[in-house]
């Protein structure tokens, strides 16, 4: 259906408005937002917007339900950029208001919340933390342990330094006021999958017969992918193989509900793959042989996928092997290989081609002639990419190329042609980004990237942003 029934929902309410003998209220822009938003568009963001815009004309206040219906719009595209600090401002308009009617109440500070856990903020854990302050001092909202939950996944996901033990720290802050009773409620299952030594802690719980408590495959994936995004390195994915283990044992042991499955072996790839060691590169793909090893033998949960493989050229990339960008070029083969045979869940995509690009871009500290064969490696993926029928390249794409470009070519002729060349390029495919500039600026020889920007900047700016530059690029 997509916009469908949003766009029909707001044809009849415009049949309404128009009729002398109908008086419109609350129940038809009510409706019409939650036909939007139940459209999973994008674009519901912006016709709820203009919705309620209407309703000021018509004199119409807004009610809870409206502004819950917002949110759950928002909270449902909370990773694009902007929507979360969207919510948060709904809310502060919600609770700015006297009216009963209008004043948030649990579903409102959770919707928030959530969209704060799906944001890519630098700032996003502390914001949901205030929101859920707010609840706190807030007698007049209940609060439930999906708000407990969602502050601590969003603490989980974050991608600051020390994440994983910053969780169990927040884990063990709301249990002690649970138990001192300043909160109501405590994290569940949910909250505590997110830390690894709190596993013991679900795991005594459930053997004590509270079964609610009992860790899933759900649980030990969650734990997983906090120390995989935790920045603390091998030590992080040592830890994930640790709960993996744990995880096999339990399935061996007679609990199916703790089978590792294909997000448990991704989570676990990834881990090594941001860990950035010498082994990094060879303990992903041991794991990704086991996947195969594992599904050939009867266990379809474990068939590798394209994140699977896209995440073993990612660790390729980190890792300090001389040839990794053939090695990464040669996964890619793979790829294409198995999705040629069958293996729809293989194809490769712009990400795959990018990140290949980056294994020959971070090849530049090493000897000479590795770094010819990067380069020529490089040339080889950017002319097959821009030809492959899996993707086109983005600006992540041309700044990586740019990049590979300004670490593997001594030669400032050869280096100027063929950067003048791509950036020419990415400018007539309305690609240029931030990204793509600062790679420029490394890549160019000065004269090159004076010739290229001095038509289009004006003044002697040092540093050139997207917005200063045409809209067309």
């Amino acid at each position: 259906a997509g916009t469908f029934a949003g766009r029909r929902a707001e044809s009849v309410l415009e049949q309404i408005k128009s009729d002398p003998n109908v008086q419109v209220d609350n129940v038809a822009f009510n409706g019409c937002m939650n036909a939007w938003r139940l459209s999973g568009s994008l674009a519901a963001v912006k016709r709820t917007e203009l919705l309620f815009q209407q309703m000021e004309e018509c004199s119409i206040e807004a009610d809870r339900a409206a502004y819950n219906t917002y949110l759950h719009i928002l909270s449902t595209h909370g990773k694009t950029s902007g929507m979360a600090q969207k919510a948060d401002d709904v809310l502060a308009r919600m609770e700015a208001q006297s009216s009963v009617n209008v004043a948030p109440n649990t579903f409102s500070y959770n919707a928030v919340i959530d969209c704060w856990s799906k944001s890519s903020h630098f700032d996003a854990p502390s914001r949901a933390l205030k929101v859920f302050r707010k609840v706190v001092a807030n007698k007049d909202v209940e609060l439930n342990s999906y708000t407990v939950n969602q502050v601590v996944f969003t603490f989980s996901r974050s991608r600051l330094p020390g994440a994983a033990l910053r969780v169990e720290e927040l884990l063990k802050q709301f249990r002690d006021a649970h138990k001192a009773g300043l909160i109501p409620v405590e994290p569940d299952v949910v909250g505590y999958s997110v830390c690894n030594k709190l596993l013991s802690y679900l795991e005594e719980r459930a053997a004590g017969g509270e079964q609610k408590f009992k860790p899933n495959y759900i649980t030990y994936n969650s734990v997983i992918d906090a120390w995989a995004r935790s920045g603390q390195g091998i030590n992080a994915a040592r830890k994930a193989e640790l709960v993996l283990e744990r995880m096999q044992a339990r399935y061996e042991a007679g609990d199916l509900g703790a089978q590792p499955d294909r997000v448990t072996y991704n989570s676990l790839l990834n881990a090594w793959a941001r860990c950035g060691s010498r082994c990094c590169a060879k303990k992903a793909e041991q794991y990704l042989n086991k996947m195969w090893s594992l599904h050939k033998s009867g266990n379809k949960k474990v068939r590798p996928n394209g994140q699977s493989y896209n995440t073993l050229i990612s660790a390729i990339s980190n890792s300090h092997n001389t040839q990794k960008a053939q090695k990464a070029l040669r996964v890619l083969r793979q790829m294409d290989k198995l999705y040629q045979s069958g293996y729809d869940e293989l194809k490769p995509d712009e990400f795959t081609y990018t990140l290949c690009l980056s294994s020959c871009a971070f090849s530049k500290d090493f000897d000479e002639r590795s770094r010819k064969k990067a380069m020529d490696t490089a040339l080889f993926v950017w002319e097959e990419f821009k030809e492959t029928e899996y993707g086109t390249p983005n600006d992540v794409s041309y700044g990586t190329f740019l990049k590979a470009c300004a670490g593997l070519i001594p030669n400032e002729g050869r280096r100027r042609a063929i950067v003048e060349h791509v950036f020419n390029e990415c400018c007539e495919e309305g690609l240029v980004s931030t990204m793509v500039l600062n790679q420029l600026r490394d890549a160019a020889p000065d004269t090159l990237y004076a010739e290229l920007l001095s038509d289009v900047v004006k003044g002697n700016k040092v540093m050139i942003r997207k917005e200063d530059l045409p809209a067309d690029w």
